[in-house]
């Protein structure tokens, strides 16, 4: 029987650092250890993340990693995912946000997300317009307007532009999305109002690994002492 393949579109991977990073790679060592065939798509780094170091670390990963997907041209982005799903041929796509629900018509496999809320209020979606997306995707522009968005510290003007459409596709992607899986339960009441069908809704929290974080035994009295409370109080 030959292994699942999942394929994953992560829209936020190292070598930046955070929660969605720190997500991403565990996902991964977890899927490699059960046994799938994966592959990744995200994006090419930007902002200040251009020195090419982050290649080796992208070979050591159970996955191979293909940075193909635009921070700008939205759409440019879920052309280039449909067709490396095309040729790769996924069991499963996985999604890291509700953005890419567009897939679900043409790839004809399940689509699945993890939504953490932010996603849903705020679509993080650059340029959502078609036209001129791909010429807005190319490597050096992409990476010359990046930097400029995040070194004006992402002004609300900008934020404002076209944030009806970003909400359109947001709200469009979910409703196509096979299963979410919300973060809390806050989350998902923002997919239910943003019209999803709660059976396509699964409250799933993160988790935490109780062998790395466990609970050690606390010295009350050193504490005590380190507060300075007296030891009869």
């Amino acid at each position: 029987m030959s292994r699942p393949r999942v394929l994953l579109i992560l829209t936020e991977f190292p070598p930046r650092v955070g929660g969605m990073q720190t997500h991403a790679i565990n996902l991964l060592q977890h899927l490699a250890t059960r046994g799938y065939v994966g592959a990744v798509l995200t994006y090419q780094p930007c902002g200040g993340h251009t020195s090419g170091d982050w290649r080796e670390e992208d070979s050591e990963l159970p996955f191979p990693v293909h940075r193909i997907l635009s921070r700008i041209g939205f759409w440019a982005s879920v052309h280039r995912a449909e067709g490396f799903a095309r040729t790769w041929k996924p069991d499963l796509v996985y999604c890291s946000t509700v953005f890419y629900g567009a897939l679900s018509s043409s790839l004809k496999v399940p689509i699945l997300c993890r939504s953490v809320g932010n996603d849903v209020m705020r679509p993080w979606i650059a340029w959502p317009f078609k036209t001129f997306s791909n010429w807005l995707a190319r490597p050096s522009l992409e990476r010359a307007l990046f930097d400029l968005y995040e070194s004006c510290n992402c002004p609300e003007w900008i934020e404002r532009l076209a944030r009806k459409r970003r909400h359109e596709i947001m709200a469009d992607s979910a409703h196509s999305m096979s299963k979410i899986f919300a973060n809390s339960e806050f989350t998902a009441q923002l997919l239910r109002a943003a019209g999803v069908l709660d059976e396509r809704i699964e409250v799933l929290v993160g988790g935490v690994d109780t062998a790395h974080f466990r609970r050690t035994r606390i010295d009350k009295a050193l504490i005590r002492r380190r507060l300075g409370v007296p030891e009869n109080a």
